[in-house]
């Protein structure tokens, strides 16, 4: 059986409830595999992490986190953070997850993807070292990378050094730039060497970067577990819990 797979990645700026409401909810509507990349849900300061984290960590869609910083920083971005969550077909197919500060590397069907959060305190070289550390094999590369790339994606060009490491290191891995059908990306970025199609949307979430919608037609070849009729309440249901609802909104 051949399915598309459906890759997500919205930069949140801190998974408060309702966000992450609305990204469960994206999750449960969709019957393909779907795997979405959450960048700086540790936007807050470390000093909070420990009353929110086991929230977002007992819920059925979480697969995996980037490994935290050493230390708090001082601006939200620098602690920045990864999370993945997935629905139940895409939990069963993911494999080889690698995870570190600044990406996740995770293969699903034909795809082997690096998720990434570059921040923009992060220096040239730093960058340079960060994506080369990314396994080889790697056919992929989506996330907030913090640079702008000029007229082509309809947008303004900024630091032109981290610009040029970006575009030395993804070619070298043979990566096209995908440029979205639809919206106007930013720092938010895909690039990959199999099709892909790109969208960019704004959905309800508040936030000032809209959301990285990349579909791989046909990119899972193995036999998918049947998925029931009628409404998934998988992903929601522990947050009707109004003893989980209540404590993250203190979090917060």
């Amino acid at each position: 059986m051949l399915s598309d797979l459906l890759i997500l990645y919205h930069n949140i700026r801190g998974l408060r409830f309702d966000k992450l409401q609305e990204c469960l909810t994206k999750l449960a509507t969709n019957d393909s595999p779907v795997v979405l990349i959450i960048a700086e849900h540790w936007f807050p300061k470390r000093s909070q992490w420990p009353r929110f984290a086991p929230y977002y960590l007992d819920i059925p869609a979480y697969i995996s986190e980037s490994k935290r910083p050493s230390e708090e920083r001082e601006h939200g971005h620098e602690n920045g953070g990864l999370l993945i969550l997935g629905n139940p077909i895409a939990k069963t197919l993911i494999k080889s997850i690698q995870k570190e500060q600044h990406y996740i590397y995770f293969e699903i069907g034909n795809l082997k993807l690096a998720s990434v959060y570059l921040p923009p305190s992060l220096k040239p070289n730093e960058v340079r070292t960060i994506l080369q550390s990314i396994p080889s094999q790697c056919n992929g590369i989506v996330g907030d990378i913090n640079v702008r790339f000029g007229t082509r994606f309809k947008d303004v060009s900024t630091h032109p050094e981290r610009r040029r490491t970006i575009e030395s290191e993804t070619t070298t891995r043979q990566l096209s730039h995908m440029i979205p059908t639809e919206g106007i990306c930013k720092t938010d970025h895909v690039f990959t060497s199999i099709p892909c199609e790109f969208k960019y949307t704004k959905p309800a979430i508040i936030s000032d970067h809209g959301r990285i919608e990349a579909r791989f037609p046909a990119a899972i070849t193995t036999n998918l577990p049947s998925i029931p009729k009628g409404p998934k309440k998988y992903a929601l249901k522990v947050l009707q819990d109004p003893k989980i609802a209540k404590g993250m909104e203190a979090a917060w």
